[in-house]
C-alpha cells in the first residue's frame, strides 16, 4: 500500500473517530474537511476587535498559517 494511501486512510479514521467524540477543539482549522485558513483568519479578526471595543488590547499574537 503507497504511504500516500495509508496516510489518506489513516487522516480519515482519525477525523471520523474526532468528530464523532467531539474531540476537536473548536477553533482548530488544520487538517479539517470545510475548515481553511481563511476561517482562523475569520475568528482572529472578530476575537480582536472584540477584544479592542472593551478597550483591551493584545500585546502580542502568534499565529501559524501553514
Amino acid at each position: 500500500m503507497p504511504i500516500s494511501l495509508l496516510e489518506k486512510t489513516i487522516l480519515k479514521q482519525l477525523d471520523h473517530h474526532f468528530s464523532t467524540n467531539n474531540l476537536y477543539y473548536k477553533s482548530q482549522y488544520g487538517f479539517r474537511h470545510k475548515h481553511s485558513t481563511e476561517h482562523a483568519l475569520l475568528e482572529l479578526t472578530d476575537r480582536l476587535l472584540t477584544s479592542m471595543d472593551k478597550n483591551d488590547c493584545p500585546t502580542s499574537i502568534f499565529i501559524d498559517l501553514t
